[in-house]
């Protein structure tokens, strides 16, 4: 049982203990010795217990939640009415029973009512109750359901990063061999280190900023071999007051992939700028490159990365990210700046 359930039965067991007591607090001392008295006094309370539990345990969850609440009503109706001329009788056989408000009713049918009232005052109480338990356990198994089901999306989407990022290299690698052969030996070696860390370290659920920081370091070291003279490529990179932070890993990588797949030209001018910084609490990537889409005969990747990206963002930090895409008026620059808050 875990802690809110205790103390919801705690405050139940409490409230009960105090309807019992109360009225011992307007029987005088000589009532007290006389069990007939006694038990006429707490006849009304132990009344409205049976109609508490009846309700709790029985009426509410077999007839109401089941969708019979005519027989939910009729049952109560008897059981509420059968207690309180029970309760009626045992009052009028006490020998010191004196009639109240005998100019307007009897005060045996105001007693009546009034037990009548309270009884079923109980067990709207007693149902509000199991209903209010019964959509705590709802939400609880909705919430669960909720983790399972992002839990095998990200598994998904981690699934899918591997192959995208491993395809849209080695279509890099591949145009290089015949620019360099030399360069291309290295980016297969720089390739597989980087591998290395997709297939042990990014299997963790966070890791170290400055681990992810050096896996893309060497991402544009391997890109960078493939890059003629006509391409200007700066990196910012200051995480030096946030280098423990933890973060989801390649969660920027198809970003920086799509910097390099639409921001080079292999004859026009073109730039690529990337910027990362941490302060210890947010993180920003900020891509800004020329732009130049492929055509329609290119089909690596689809275009799935941004989609990745977007994905992994909601999953892991819902309302606590800003991921802006924008191309300029003139097509020829592309923007992207993410922002994750409070990491």
């Amino acid at each position: 049982m875990n802690k809110d359930k205790r103390l919801g039965l705690a405050i139940i067991v409490l409230v009960w203990l105090a309807v019992f007591l109360l009225p011992l607090g307007f029987v005088n001392n000589s009532s007290l010795s006389d069990s007939h008295s006694l038990f006429a006094t707490m006849l009304v309370p132990i009344s409205l217990l049976i109609v508490f539990c009846a309700n709790f345990f029985w009426l509410t969850p077999r007839y109401l939640m089941q969708g019979r609440p005519m027989i939910y009503v009729l049952t109560n109706a008897a059981i509420i009415v059968g207690l309180a001329f029970i309760t009626h009788l045992t009052r009028n056989h006490q020998p010191d029973s004196t009639p109240l408000l005998a100019d307007k009713m009897s005060s045996s049918t105001f007693l009546i009512f009034r037990d009548i009232f309270n009884m079923s005052v109980s067990a709207t109480v007693s149902t509000a109750i199991v209903f209010s338990i019964n959509w705590a356990r709802m939400t609880e198994k909705r919430q669960l359901a909720e983790l399972e089901k992002s839990a095998m999306e990200l598994q998904l989407i981690r699934h899918e990063i591997h192959p995208h990022f491993l395809l849209n290299t080695l279509n890099n690698i591949y145009a290089l061999i015949p620019m360099n052969r030399e360069k291309s030996q290295e980016a297969v070696l720089k390739l597989s280190n980087l591998l290395r860390y997709m297939l042990y370290d990014s299997k963790q659920e966070t890791i170290e900023l400055s681990k992810e920081v050096e896996f893309i370091k060497s991402y544009i070291d391997l890109m960078s071999l493939r890059i003629t003279e006509n391409v200007k490529l700066t990196c910012d990179i200051d995480i030096l007051q946030a280098e423990n932070m933890k973060i989801v890993p390649l969660i920027f990588i198809s970003t920086i992939e799509n910097a390099f797949k639409h921001g080079i030209s292999p004859s026009k001018e073109s730039f690529i700028h990337i910027t990362i910084k941490a302060d210890g609490k947010d993180i920003q990537c900020l891509t800004e490159n020329s732009y130049f889409p492929k055509d329609s005969n290119d089909q690596s990747g689809h275009g799935i990365g941004q989609k990745q990206t977007e994905n992994l963002l909601k999953l892991y930090y819902p309302d606590r990210h800003v991921m802006e895409c924008n191309l300029t008026e003139n097509n020829n620059t592309f923007t992207t700046k993410i922002i994750i808050y409070g990491t």
